[in-house]
């Protein structure tokens, strides 16, 4: 038995070493000096902010202050931190940003791999997992998640599909206590990576669930499992999506409702193939939105095969990861422009090509479903194996030489500092910023209105102090925006922040004679109580894992 178990491990291991190898020629430019421009160029500096408010005690991540020109930005209140904040670990450790955006992406790609190998190394076999692994991180939309579009944290949540599928499949499968803390540290990362990517694949989870919970035994005791590990994971990433929710009424992300995306429907003839480039979509030689020929032939080849076997468990999984590869690419056309018109929050997901990451996703799991069904027409072990083997190959070696090309960027440079909001349509900036600040001309506290001396000024990344010496009373602007958590004491006093002006920019009156002035981001109610939800939910999960591995350390002593 012993020797079987380490024969199994062993080839585990070799899949993924193979795997690890043949990624290789799609993160070598990652190895080149310099770095790459990309649609979201603003990766790196993202890495520093994080960095900054790390370092001046700033956790979890909410205002970034060297945004915005200096005036600040409530950068990671609305948007996910973890990829930011893995970057920022780096740093620490000693790299320096660029190599620390790198080692992210890079992160990635062997996250994504790794995912979908130990995903369908459950459900359907080692050989199908080893295929799907490799059609699933050569996948052109990978290469323009990456090299086009450089978008971090979508890819990030991209590669985390996989595992959180995963540990919700052991979950249900598996008796072992350790399952739902994975399966809700799994699905807590992925909230906190990207929310469109989140929201997206939170939908497909739900079906998921949904048809295996058909399928088994214990039903009830299934689904409070279930439910229990997404509760417990809405509790590790509260921090973060109750102050999103609350404070979303502050800023200018508006009604979505209203977002143009029919101008984003892609043609079924891009889909099969268009013309590689690294523009927008709407712009000169735009990126390609097509999906891989061989991805699609293989996957319509597997739904026609496994159509004609007797129904079962891996049937159903047939149909669901089919027609969620066909719904999703209906969702990119303008054949979907109903269901769009008639279901408004989809306007939330920006651009109907995103949903490209269902599409991939799906067509891997299908890749690696023809493979499965191929063995299982074979009875004899010889020619099964024989067969089996060579296929996977096939698919592997026609994936790669027709998506190779796609992996590599338009040209090298040195990334620029960026001090703009880095989002796409300053959508976080307040409502009452009427005119976005530029830069700064003067002082960073100048008076306004009246006459004094501002003395031992120190301007910090979370706090800001000076000495207000006034020949009578006075009023002092500070170059950076309000945001609600910016308080004013003067002499331990709090003090009223007027941000009436139609820069936001934080103004204070102040009496005549010397006043000492402290100004910080501190925490607002909310935030204080999302944070002791996600404490506690951090405790319920430390609590979770030892349990469940002592229970694993007992049941191993009987066997």
């Amino acid at each position: 038995m012993r020797i079987f178990i380490f024969k199994k491990k062993t080839i585990a291991g070799l899949f993924l070493l193979i795997i690890a190898l043949l990624l290789i020629p799609i993160i070598a430019p990652f190895f080149h000096r310099g770095f790459f421009p990309t649609h979201d160029d603003v990766q790196t500096v993202r890495i520093f902010e994080s960095y900054q408010a790390i370092k001046f005690g700033g956790f979890p991540l909410r205002w970034s202050s060297g945004l915005l020109y200096g005036h600040g930005y409530p950068l990671f209140i609305f948007y996910p931190p973890l990829p930011y904040l893995i970057g920022a670990g780096f740093v620490f450790l000693g790299a320096n940003f660029l190599i620390a955006t790198k080692i992210v992406f890079l992160l990635a790609f062997f996250l994504g791999a790794l995912g979908m190998f130990l995903l369908i190394k459950d459900l359907f076999g080692k050989i199908p997992a080893l295929t799907a692994a490799i059609v699933f991180s050569y996948a052109p939309y990978r290469a323009v998640d990456v090299y086009v579009r450089g978008n971090l944290a979508e890819f990030f949540a991209f590669s985390l599909f996989p595992f959180v599928l995963w540990t919700n499949w052991r979950l249900l499968k598996n008796r072992s206590f350790v399952w739902l803390p994975l399966f809700s540290l799994s699905l807590a990362l992925l909230s906190l990576t990207h929310n469109i990517s989140f929201v997206l694949f939170i939908f497909f989870l739900g079906l998921f669930n949904l048809i295996v919970f058909l399928d088994l035994d214990e039903k009830k005791t299934k689904v409070l499992k279930v439910f229990g590990g997404v509760l417990l994971a809405a509790m590790l990433s509260c921090f973060f999506w109750l102050p999103l929710i609350n404070e979303t009424q502050f800023v200018n992300l508006g009604n979505f409702s209203s977002y143009p995306y029919e101008q984003y429907f892609v043609e079924l003839k891009q889909l099969w193939d268009s013309p590689w480039g690294y523009g927008g979509f709407l712009k000169e030689q735009p990126m390609s939105l097509q999906i891989g020929k061989t991805l699609i032939i293989f996957s319509i080849t597997a739904f026609v095969l496994g159509f004609f076997r007797k129904r079962d468990f891996i049937k159903k999984m047939l149909f669901l990861f089919t027609s969620m590869f066909f719904f999703s690419i209906l969702m990119t056309t303008k054949y979907s422009s109903l269901i769009w018109k008639n279901l408004p929050f989809l306007a939330f997901f920006q651009f109907p090509w995103r949903f490209h990451l269902l599409i991939t996703f799906c067509g891997a799991v299908l890749n690696s479903l023809l493979v499965y069904y191929l063995d299982k027409n074979f009875k004899k072990r010889k020619v099964r194996d024989l067969v089996i083997y060579g296929f996977a190959v096939v698919v592997i070696i026609l994936t790669i030489i027709e998506n190779y090309g796609f992996f590599r960027p338009k040209l090298y440079w040195r990334p620029l500092s960026v001090s703009e909001t880095t989002t796409w349509d300053d959508e976080y900036l307040p409502r009452w910023v009427k005119i976005k600040p530029k830069n700064y001309e003067g002082e960073k506290i100048k008076i306004i209105d009246g006459k004094g001396e501002i003395k031992n000024t120190e301007w910090g990344y979370l706090k800001k102090d000076f000495i207000f010496i006034g020949e009578k009373e006075s009023s002092v602007e500070l170059a950076h925006i309000y945001y609600p958590g910016w308080k004013a004491f003067v002499n331990g006093e709090k003090k009223e922040i007027d941000y009436q002006n139609d820069r936001g920019l934080m103004r204070l009156q102040l009496p005549e004679g010397r006043s000492f002035v402290q100004v910080r981001f501190l925490r607002t109610p909310v935030r204080l109580i999302a944070e002791i939800i996600s404490t506690i939910g951090l405790f319920i999960l430390v609590f979770l894992f030892f349990n469940g591995f002592k229970k694993c350390r007992i049941d191993l002593k009987h066997k």
